[in-house]
């Protein structure tokens, strides 16, 4: 068959009772999904500019969770334009025996690269999120429960989308309906399967830092602001469950085409809701700077309150074991640095080392000042000593005894010099000879 003929032929034959219209196709109302998937991709983008620019230019520290989430905002783009595109040429939304052969090939190959890009672009959100969560506790539960759900999200990606791209045999038939040899496997239930992944994961993920959380020393508006902020995730459960949902219905339904609009656009409204998500904790650092009264500070040098966790009653201290966690080789930051992460593991490493040389220059002159009122005490009871043999033959021994002792005497009664190491100088010591 020609390729015109094949422009000419609808895709399926029509129910009893209806006619196939390839010219003027009737179409469900994609207006929603279209102003979801714009407004959506504008909000995320405005969250992931206020995200990169906060861990570049206030935080000073560009991290392996942001090149994710950069990655994750890439394919989500992708998977949107297109689903805006085919829903404004009226190729997507309508029935199946109203489009041509080459107008449902080109739905299926679309459907086939979103749901791939789809799942990839929550997968790197996801990873992003949790590598967030990897600063919050050095504790090996938590550790490991957020490596185990990592690895995870990871390999069920990736068998997807492999069982997604060789989902027929021959290859050809998962991209052209045409083809009638060989077989494929069920992929509207690799499609739920997703779904139902998303919605599990997103629940796993919700569920870890709240213990975590919990143990905050904050105060209770504090700790409400940090549980919402995490909480925030629910909204991507809630969407997760919805397309859940409606993707049961499709594993029977043959109008591929029409069945697909309503899921499509709760795709687009996931993909940039999760990436909103893993934005906001970044927002707390930027808010600090620009409008620390929104969040409650006054924005000064002592406004950052770092929260730590309450120590439990037995076993050693929470925070005395998070420096075996260091920045430099894994990515994580303090115990206790939950909302502040960015600000406070971002920290200029320049003044800090500023400070450590400041620090070490002053205990340094400390040493030398102490050093040099011990070698003064040490001259002055020299010179005493051998003034006492010169004139210990006379007539007025005590007289002259008790002058020579008096400037001791005077010294001690001053204040010990105290030294930065907490030990005071024995008395009369850094006195001045009489």
């Amino acid at each position: 068959m020609s390729t015109t003929d094949l422009a000419q032929t609808p895709a399926a034959s029509p129910p009893p009772g209806v006619t196939s219209d390839l010219l003027h196709p009737h179409t469900k109302n994609t207006l929603p999904g279209v102003v979801a998937a714009i407004a959506g991709m504008f909000i995320a983008a405005i969250f992931l500019t206020i995200r990169i620019y906060t861990k570049i230019f206030l935080a000073r520290r560009f991290g392996l969770d942001d090149a994710a989430l950069l990655l994750s905002k890439a394919l989500s783009v992708v998977v949107q334009v297109l689903i805006v595109y085919y829903k404004m040429q009226k190729i997507d939304g309508a029935h199946v025996w109203d489009l041509s052969v080459p107008d449902f090939k080109t739905i299926i190959r679309v459907t086939a690269i979103c749901a791939i890009a789809y799942i990839w672009t929550t997968a790197l959100a996801k990873v992003s999120i949790l590598m967030l969560y990897l600063r919050l506790s050095p504790d090996k539960w938590f550790i490991i429960s957020i490596y185990t759900t990592m690895a995870f999200v990871t390999s069920f990606t990736t068998a997807t989308s492999l069982a997604l791209v060789f989902a027929c045999i021959p290859l050809e038939r998962v991209w052209d309906p045409t083809v009638t040899d060989g077989h494929c496997i069920n992929r509207g239930k690799v499609y739920l399967s997703m779904a139902g992944m998303n919605a599990g994961t997103d629940i796993i993920m919700l569920i870890l830092p709240m213990p975590l959380l919990h143990r905050l020393n904050l105060a209770f508006r504090q700790k409400l602001g940090i549980m919402l902020t995490f909480g925030v995730g629910t909204l991507t459960m809630i969407t997760s469950l919805v397309r859940l949902a409606l993707m049961i219905p499709l594993l029977k339904d043959v109008d591929v085409s029409w069945a697909i609009v309503t899921p499509g656009t709760w795709v687009c409204i996931e993909a940039n809701l999760i990436i909103v998500c893993a934005c906001l904790p970044t927002m707390r650092l930027f808010l600090r700077h620009f409008c620390p009264r929104l969040i409650g500070e006054n924005g000064g040098a002592n406004a950052v309150n770092t929260p730590t966790f309450r120590q439990p009653q037995s076993g050693p201290p929470v925070l005395s074991c998070m420096d075996r966690f260091t920045q430099r080789k894994y990515g994580i930051g303090r115990a206790g640095e939950i909302m502040q992460t960015d600000s406070l593991i971002g920290r200029d490493r320049q003044s800090q080392a500023h400070e450590a040389k400041r620090i070490q220059r002053v205990s340094i002159d400390s040493i030398h000042s102490s050093t040099g009122a011990m070698n003064k005490y040490s001259s002055a009871r020299e010179q005493n000593m051998t003034t006492r043999e010169e004139f210990r033959v006379g007539d007025d021994t005590e007289a002259i005894s008790h002058s020579l002792t008096a400037p001791v005497e005077r010294i001690q009664e001053e204040r010990p010099i105290q030294v930065n190491t907490g030990h005071s100088i024995p008395d009369g010591m850094g006195q001045r000879d009489p």
